[in-house]
């Protein structure tokens, strides 16, 4: 396989780099590529490629992600059991996929800091004890589960979630001129 077409993509989006740190980058996607491709066959690693832009671009679109894109996908398309579907998604969601688009809705200032960081601590302890839940619920339950939350999700959106005026965020309901 060439790496010329993401060579140049490197290049562009990172003009800044030298042609040693480039060589260097792309040794090691050598690397990955001919270990990945001892275990997945092209096909299932451009599926997964592919599934990979579509669930961060929706995430930084709309919000959504892993539970509503990956997780589906995963066992309908990829043949998971429904667990380890989603373990894999909350595994990528653990290291900083999201990264690149929480910083660009914070520069355009549509974050609440304050409020994202208690619920990332409370996000934390719920992830633990809804992972040790299903972990211990057998599969079947665990798919029922997820299926009502998202037939109950897309309902309230479908049917029940009027237009409104935009609300402040917390941070300014608090701070009163």
């Amino acid at each position: 396989m060439t790496f010329k077409p993401l060579y140049t993509l490197f290049s562009l989006a990172y003009p800044w780099a030298t042609a040693e740190l480039k060589l260097h980058y792309f040794s090691r996607i050598s690397y990955i590529y001919a270990s990945i491709s001892c275990i997945m066959t092209l096909q299932t690693l451009l599926g997964l490629i592919l599934l990979g832009i579509i669930a961060g671009f929706s995430s930084s679109l709309v919000g959504i992600g892993g539970g509503i894109i990956i997780v589906p996908v995963l066992v309908f398309f990829f043949g998971f059991d429904q667990k380890i579907a989603q373990g894999t998604s909350l595994f990528l969601l653990a290291m900083p996929v999201a990264l690149a688009g929480a910083i660009t809705y914070y520069k355009a200032g549509n974050v609440d800091v304050k409020t994202a960081l208690i619920l990332a601590v409370c996000f934390v302890i719920g992830g633990f004890l809804g992972g040790k839940l299903a972990n211990k619920l057998d599969t079947f339950y665990v798919k029922k589960i997820f299926a009502i939350f998202m037939i109950i999700m897309a309902v309230k959106y479908l049917f029940f979630d009027k237009p409104s005026a935009p609300k402040a965020t917390l941070k300014n309901e608090t701070h009163q001129d």
